[in-house]
């Protein structure tokens, strides 16, 4: 037998020698019942060696033979000698058993079950435990009862230790619970898995404390390498693969309110066994951390559990899911109550499938949570204090519980047509009280078309009535999209997502900056709205009764308007009529205001009318007793609407009826309030292409006048007379502008610039400087 078979030396003692003996084996002869050559030999090492046998001759007491050190002769007989290096864990218990140890004595192993399968290490006999059971890791015990113990294990090593494979089709239960109850009982923390696929057919329970690490994806080192995946077949108390604080998966461990623990850098995955009902975890304690932690085809990942135990300080860093099983349940849900919650990073499907659900339960909802830094993801909140904070979300919607209080701040919200309701809906309205709260900070809705909000999803937003929502600084725009309606304020309607808010549609661009819906439908700005009543308190009231709920009424009565054009930024003023005076008709619903004939209807590309008009108002011909200036940018005849308060979004003021008003000169040099579109200063991009005709231009921030038919004689541009600093206007005249003819600009004080024919293209760039407008650029390419 050749010299490695003394690495199981349970085979290779003999009493008689072989019937072919090879140069090169080497046998111990039994103590007794030997027979032939090797009668008298007994406790030798005999070795075949040029056809004949060579004897190591009968050891002393405390001689050690050299034959790698295998055993040992001490007083009564042979021992297994320390330092030896066994194949196996299997044939290390197999020698153990066989031969007497000395306490304290060690020995390597290469292997568990093989030599390369990782889970050798060196294992102590501790000849004082005589209870200890073997753990099928760490702990072993072989048939004579001795506890041989792992010493000082690498951590990266005990799955190996304990026999997991990681293959996705054996089931590494057994051995995961044993190596995290090992863990427990010598009070180790950090627990790794190996990379690979963990398939696990029943549920595994894991001690408060702990910290699971998986190993990260050798081809994305962003994403684990460690799955934990279903096996057919496989049942999980409750539907969840992993418990932590938990014995039965349903109610809390007695030490469950403990300190740390958690998991890292692992996916779960139904996506072969396809159980269809499979969750991740179920976790109940205080300062858990779930980091890098995803699934695939699951029905759940991670539930922070319902039980009435509090779990403050949980912590879910970089969560990402695919493929969710069933839509409506959340992948990440926290139950009961908890302070200090923190969701960060999470990275979700563009759909609606519930991402993230916050649930009230009965010892109360989540206080002080924060969910920061994630894309998409649908959600449900129904807690405290929460604050959502840069969520960028695509065809993701947000749903707000009765007894929540949400704010989203630095946020943007693209939607497309794929959505039939408002992207954010306040929900589980209670009448008679709600403390429902949602604020806005900063949060634009960007739409995939300009009439999407008509024909698929008519509001950004639904309350409740007895909800309250805050906005500051939102809007709208539209992708790709530069017209009148691209930035505007937000739509809110009520909880049935069909009705607007009374009184909200008229000024929403300035509600969206700063505005407010109380309980009722009670619109609040910088004045104080009458309390709703059956009788009309003023021009702009409201009557609420059971038939009647909030719904916002305007007096009647006949009102008379003129309006003067205080900047026209072609100085063209103009009346309607002889007077310049009109009458309109109020009837339970907003006026619309036209005064038609401010001034000619502008060439193409000349820009909007643009300019500052104000507007008289009064219950009597001639006679008016409130008035609003009012930015503009519209087409001719102008548009706005009158609400009773407001005209065009800015307030009425009081006046004497045969009072003088002085006018003030607009502040150029600060952007204006335009009803409905934003700011005059809007990046809309104005474009005139005037054939061969000379182009004057309106104000507008950026121009372009592009010349790119053949010219028939010499053409000016005439840059606007008044505009901003930082106004732009580019003039180009392309290869196909043919002709001898020059294209001139004048601009600063008496100068000119030049575009001849090119042979490809030509441009001039100017910009206005708070006083003139100067040439920063000239090329031709």
């Amino acid at each position: 037998m050749a010299t490695l078979a003394f690495a199981n030396p349970a085979i290779s003692v003999i009493s008689s020698p072989p019937g072919s003996p090879v140069d090169g084996n080497r046998y111990l002869i039994a103590h007794s019942g030997t027979s032939g050559v090797f009668v008298g030999k007994e406790d030798q090492v005999v070795e075949r060696t040029a056809g004949a046998w060579v004897y190591s001759g009968l050891p002393a007491a405390g001689q050690q033979l050299v034959v790698a050190q295998l055993l040992l002769q001490y007083n009564a007989g042979w021992k297994l000698a320390p330092a030896n290096v066994f194949d196996t864990v299997t044939a290390l218990l197999a020698a153990t058993a066989v031969y007497g140890l000395t306490d304290g004595a060690s020995w390597r192993t290469a292997g568990r079950t093989n030599a390369k399968d990782g889970g050798g290490c060196i294992f102590q006999f501790d000849s004082s435990d005589t209870t200890s059971a073997d753990n099928g890791g760490t702990v072993r015990v072989d048939g004579a009862g001795h506890r041989l113990k792992a010493k000082a294990p690498d951590p990266v090593q005990l799955p190996a230790i304990f026999g997991m494979v990681a293959n996705g089709t054996t089931d590494d239960k057994a051995a995961l619970e044993s190596m995290l109850t090992w863990a427990y009982g010598q009070k180790i923390r950090d627990v790794y898995l190996p990379a690979g696929d963990i398939a696990l057919g029943s549920s595994v329970f894991i001690p408060y404390g702990i910290m699971v690490h998986g190993q990260l994806s050798g081809t994305d080192p962003s994403r684990p390498g460690t799955r934990i995946v279903t096996r057919p077949g496989a049942s999980y108390l409750n539907g969840f693969m992993i418990g932590f604080n938990t014995q039965n998966n349903s109610t809390q461990d007695q030490n469950a309110n403990y300190y740390g623990g958690g998991v890292e850098n692992i996916q779960f995955s139904d996506e072969n066994a396809g159980l269809n009902t499979a969750k991740g975890i179920l976790a109940f304690g205080n300062n858990l951390e779930f980091k890098n932690v995803g699934g695939r085809f699951m029905l759940q990942i991670l539930k922070r559990a319902d039980s009435p135990a509090y779990s403050d300080n949980l912590h879910i860093f970089n969560p990402y899911y695919s493929n969710s099983v069933n839509p409506t349940v959340a992948q990440f849900e926290i139950s009961g109550s908890g302070d200090g919650l923190i969701i960060e990073g999470g990275n979700f499907p563009p759909d609606q499938s519930l991402a993230i659900s916050l649930v009230f339960y009965t010892q109360g909802a989540c206080f002080g949570g924060v969910i920061r830094q994630c894309i998409n993801g649908s959600m449900y909140i129904d807690a405290r204090n929460i604050t959502i904070e840069n969520w960028h979300a695509e065809n993701s919607t947000l749903k707000v519980g009765a007894d929540a209080d949400v704010k989203i701040i630095n946020s943007n919200i693209g939607e497309d047509i794929q959505l039939t309701k408002p992207v954010i809906q306040m929900v589980d309205s209670i009448e008679g009280g709600n403390s429902g709260c949602l604020e806005l900070d900063y949060v634009s809705f960007r739409w995939a078309g300009v009439d999407q909000f008509t024909s698929t999803c008519p509001f950004d937003i639904s309350i409740g009535q007895q909800s309250r929502l805050v906005i500051r600084n939102s809007r709208r725009v539209v992708n790709g999209v530069y017209g009148l309606t691209t930035d505007c304020g937000l739509r809110i309607g009520q909880d049935d997502n069909i009705t607007p808010i009374p009184g909200w549609a008229s000024y929403a661009d300035l509600l969206s900056r700063d505005g407010e819906i109380m309980p009722g439908y009670n619109i609040v700005l910088d004045h104080v709205i009458p309390a709703a009543a059956n009788t009309y308190l003023g021009l702009f009231s409201a009557e609420t009764s059971a038939a009647s709920a909030g719904v916002w009424k305007l007096a009647t009565g006949t009102y008379y308007y003129r309006a003067v054009r205080m900047y026209d930024v072609t100085k063209r003023i103009g009346k309607t009529g002889t007077t310049g005076e009109v009458s309109v008709t109020v009837a339970n619903t907003s006026s619309f205001v036209i005064i038609s004939a401010y001034s000619a209807q502008r060439s193409a590309g000349a820009g909007p009318v643009q300019g500052m008009t104000r507007f008289y108002r009064g219950t009597a011909s001639g006679s008016y007793n409130a008035y609003a200036d009012v930015p503009m940018i519209a087409p001719d005849p102008a548009l706005v609407m009158d609400d009773g308060v407001y005209i065009g979004g800015v307030p009425w003021i009081s006046r004497s009826a045969s009072g003088i008003d002085t006018i003030y000169p607009p502040d150029m040099t600060v952007p204006w309030r335009v009803q409905g579109v934003g700011l005059l200063t809007n990046s809309a991009l104005v474009t005139t292409q005037p054939g061969n005709a000379a182009a004057v231009l309106g104000v507008a921030s950026d121009q372009q006048v592009t010349y790119s038919a053949a010219l028939t004689a010499a053409r000016s541009v005439t840059l606007p007379a008044l505009g901003r600093k930082g106004d732009r206007v580019r003039v180009t005249r392309a290869a196909t502008a043919t002709g001898a003819f020059n294209v001139t600009i004048a601009y600063g004080s008496g100068s000119t610039a030049t575009l001849a024919a090119p042979s490809t293209v030509a441009f001039a760039d100017f910009e206005y400087n708070g006083t003139l407008w100067d040439l920063v650029a000239k090329s031709t390419i």
